[in-house]
């Protein structure tokens, strides 16, 4: 003789009649088709999800950068990682479709967030604006994944929950009232404590941040971590040796060269992008950084060689103050 106890009985009562109203009239068979397999591998998901044409050459790109493929690849084996890149090179439209892959693989993937917040940062509202924009329509012209768009209010959420300019809801199939999110904020450090269920940062830019003490933003991003263990991504071109930035590639670079490997989430995987990659991957025309070469002088490495530059000796290189031993001075 099987016994349930009242409070037992109460509480399945209470969590099917929960269900039970909050699901009517959903298309169930329309949730289930969205758990059809996710490509793992980058160049594959790229391809699956729908390819992109070039802004030059107005063609398809039909293959992902070797250094893109690379960097998504590394969130595989690192929570952590940070990419030190040249203006324009197309990294931060690579990881905007990483977070979309994260948020679309099936819970039971430990690389997945789907059913969590992913936060992507930037210097401003207006870019940050910007960037979901151009995954959302990404994925809206996708013939396989525009159906985890929420656009229009469903029975199961707020009437509120629907996709926005700075938020972007995804559906999921596997628990439908908690749908993933990705979240559009600007560098304010008091947006980013306001969220609670978040397993992804992507930083994007954040050297472009005008701010004298950045701390207070990075560590608000980070304690955004604590119950999830989730992921930070950080892709920047470098502007000069200060801020947590800085910091970060400074401290994780030395430990890097010291220990060899990457011992704990501490410490950040670091890729270096300079424009001779983004040339090598027909990213960019050769002409064009011979014209920068000209007009930006000594401040070319900043923007395009991954050069944290110090502000008190931009203007020279330090061999032309090397002391020559073997230099012999008449008498």
């Amino acid at each position: 003789m099987s016994y349930n106890h009242p409070k037992e009985k109460g509480l399945r009562k209470a969590i099917k009649s929960y269900f039970g109203t909050k699901l009517q009239g959903v298309d169930l068979g329309r949730l289930e088709a969205l758990k059809f397999p996710k490509p793992k591998i980058p160049q594959k998901f790229y391809e699956d999800l729908g390819l992109l044409v070039h802004d030059r050459t107005h063609k398809l790109v039909k293959k992902l950068a070797f250094y893109q493929d690379q960097f998504w690849e590394w969130m595989f084996y690192y929570k952590y990682r940070l990419a030190v890149k040249a203006q324009k090179v197309g990294l931060t439209t690579s990881v905007l479709m990483e977070n979309f892959q994260q948020a679309v693989l099936p819970p039971s993937e430990p690389e997945s967030t789907m059913g969590y917040e992913t936060l992507v940062i930037a210097q401003n509202e207006k870019i940050v604006k910007d960037h979901l924009n151009s995954i959302y329509k990404q994925i809206k012209q996708s013939k396989k994944y525009s159906g985890f768009l929420i656009e229009k209010p469903r029975s199961y959420l707020r009437p509120t929950d629907v996709t926005k300019t700075t938020e972007i809801l995804l559906e999921n199939p596997y628990n439908p009232i908690q749908p993933s999110r990705i979240i559009g904020l600007g560098s304010n450090p008091g947006s980013v404590w306001s969220h609670k269920r978040v397993k992804k940062i992507h930083m994007s830019d954040p050297a472009a941040i005008n701010k004298v003490d950045d701390t207070e933003l990075y560590d608000a991003a980070f304690s955004r971590l604590a119950i999830t263990n989730g992921y930070f991504v950080i892709e920047s071109p470098p502007r000069g040796q200060r801020g947590q930035l800085w910091e970060i590639y400074k401290a994780s670079k030395l430990r890097m060269l010291e220990q060899g490997q990457i011992e704990s989430y501490a410490d950040f995987k670091i890729m270096e992008i300079p424009y001779t990659h983004a040339i090598e991957a027909k990213v960019f025309d050769r002409a064009f950084f011979d014209r920068e070469k000209n007009r930006l002088g000594p401040r070319f490495g900043q923007y395009y060689e991954c050069e944290f530059l110090n502000p008190s000796n931009t203007w020279y290189d330090d061999s032309l103050f090397a002391y020559d031993s073997t230099l012999q001075l008449d008498e």
